[in-house]
């Protein structure tokens, strides 16, 4: 399959802590993938990090993907 030339916007929704350290890093885990897919070269990829649902939900109208973690 040969790799898209569109932009793929994506969002990560995480939420805040409901465990002790350590146990569930949503915040970190959210940033380290968002950072990865921006890196790679594969897809074009424009990933960003969010805690919640945002008060303004339309930053979300042109998403290609949302993931809640």
């Amino acid at each position: 399959m040969p790799p898209t030339t569109k932009l793929q916007k994506l969002f990560f929704l995480h939420g805040g802590r409901s465990h002790g350290p350590g146990d569930h890093e949503l915040k970190a885990g959210s940033r380290l993938l968002a950072k990865h897919l921006n890196s790679q070269s594969k897809v074009k990829v424009n990933a960003f990090v969010h805690l919640g649902f945002p008060k303004d939900s339309s930053i979300l109208d042109d998403a290609d993907a949302i993931i809640i973690l």
